[in-house]
């Protein structure tokens, strides 16, 4: 038998020509224009998006099933022998979805095959309905039944919809091969495991050990921008104090590792890991009371710092009733990723608007290495 020859490597021209040169566009910018580098970098996005829809898959699982325990009692649908999905209180549209699932159910011809189940019908469900069962004009349902069904949530159905609609929309950036390095993963996926504690602490423990997301997220060979450097009146004192940085809800990031800051004039010389965030979280003494009495660790700092928070201890105010949190390293926890520089990075332009942020911009954890001054970022 002749030896094994290897096979020869894809070259990027040839998976241009199959993809095309505008679906690649943002892996090429991304690789600063190594076509090698963007070959890695789209064939890694594909292994993080798989990752990443197991889990979305299994708290869909998880989502659906904990619905439709609680209609079941509701409608008290054993003693009547009708599924709640028959009983006409649906709309147009959601009915509309059930009897399509059933048409295509009674047209599997496979033999030996029980069509049109009430397991399958439910099963066939997509995403989409399970979430409309969350609309505003189900409140009274929610209020009756469905408040049941996520009872470490808080019992706010609008921040509960919301959160599941976030996890659609990601989704949809998955199932479309999207750039991911435009997505702030950690923060997707820790909602994804959030929504999945708010039903069962159990699902969330089961949902985080049945996956490994954050090493393959760890292999991404593009890493280039990889700290976002955010503007920091009030949040370099709130992170000295305890370790924690605060913004509004729904605030957009790149998919980053590390956050430093801006304050007086520089970029300060600690540049914090990034340990987990969570977003849309309830600022009340109710929520952190209740993240307190967490089984899990994360929700118990979240909670003790949220307490901290509104008391007159902290000395802050707080605008909002609902914020994004980031939970982050601090000096001495090298061994968690944290990161000092040799020193602060001066800004030496002056004059109005001249601010190196007023927001957030990113920059590589190898330029804050180098950089003398932000002008040595100014390219990044």
């Amino acid at each position: 038998m002749p030896p094994d020859v290897p096979t020869p490597p894809i070259a990027y021209s040839d998976l241009e020509t199959l993809l095309s040169a505008p679906r690649l566009a943002p892996f090429l910018r991304e690789a600063s224009g190594d076509e090698a580098r963007a070959l890695e970098y789209y064939e890694w996005n594909g292994r993080m998006a798989s990752e990443a829809m197991v889990s979305v898959a299994q708290l869909e699982v998880v989502v659906r099933n904990a619905i439709d325990r609680e209609l079941r009692t509701h409608f008290r649908e054993d003693a009547r022998g009708i599924p709640w999905f028959m009983l006409g209180w649906m709309n147009e549209r959601q009915q509309n979805g059930f009897d399509q699932v059933r048409s295509r159910l009674r047209r599997d011809e496979r033999p030996n095959r029980m069509r049109d189940t009430r397991d399958q019908i439910i099963a066939g469900q997509n995403f989409g309905f399970w979430d409309s069962l969350l609309d505003r004009a189900h409140q009274e349902l929610w209020n009756a039944c469905l408040h049941h069904a996520f009872p470490h949530s808080g019992g706010n159905r609008g921040r509960v919809q919301d959160a599941l609609k976030k996890v659609r929309t990601f989704r949809n950036r998955l199932a479309h091969h999207d750039s991911l390095r435009q997505i702030n993963i950690l923060a997707e996926m820790e909602r994804i495991f959030a929504i999945g504690g708010w039903v069962s602490p159990a699902a969330e423990t089961w949902m985080r050990q049945a996956t490994r997301w954050d090493d393959v997220h760890s292999e991404c060979p593009v890493k280039n921008k990889d700290v976002v450097v955010v503007a920091a009146r009030t949040a370099w004192e709130l992170y000295l104090s305890r370790g924690f940085y605060v913004c509004r809800s729904g605030r957009y990031f790149r998919d980053v590792t590390h956050m430093a800051f801006y304050e007086s004039l520089s970029i300060r010389r600690d540049v914090a890991k990034i340990l987990w965030i969570r977003d849309d979280v309830a600022w009340t003494l109710a929520n952190a009371t209740r993240l307190v009495e967490s089984e899990s660790r994360d929700d118990r700092q979240l909670g003790g710092f949220i307490a901290w928070a509104l008391s007159e201890e902290s000395g802050f105010s707080w605008e909002r009733s609902d914020y994004q949190v980031f939970k982050l390293t601090r000096v001495g926890e090298e061994a968690r990723g944290h990161v000092q520089l040799p020193s602060d990075i001066p800004h030496l332009t002056s004059g109005r608007g001249s601010a190196f942020t007023q927001g957030q911009r990113y920059v590589s954890m190898r330029s804050l290495h180098t950089a003398r001054s932000t002008t040595d970022l100014v390219e990044e």
